[in-house]
């Protein structure tokens, strides 16, 4: 069973992931415009740097929907 709570995040975090990537894609002129009141995509800047840097980072790691694995 799928937890949908959980599915939900990721499928945010995947738009996230697209939205503050370097391409150049026509849908992200709507969204950049109305975040740039408050930053613009650089309010998501910890969700994109959450690299596991020690090994302790590693094992907590979720392995569903890791983008690092």
């Amino acid at each position: 069973m799928t937890d949908f709570t959980v599915f939900d995040k990721a499928l945010k975090f995947c738009w996230v992931k697209a939205l503050c990537s370097t391409d150049d894609a026509p849908w992200k002129a709507e969204p950049i415009s109305l975040l740039s009141s408050v930053g613009g995509t650089l309010i998501f800047e910890e969700l994109a740097s959450n690299v596991p840097k020690t090994n302790s980072d590693v094992l907590n790691q979720i392995i569903w929907n890791n983008q690092l694995i």
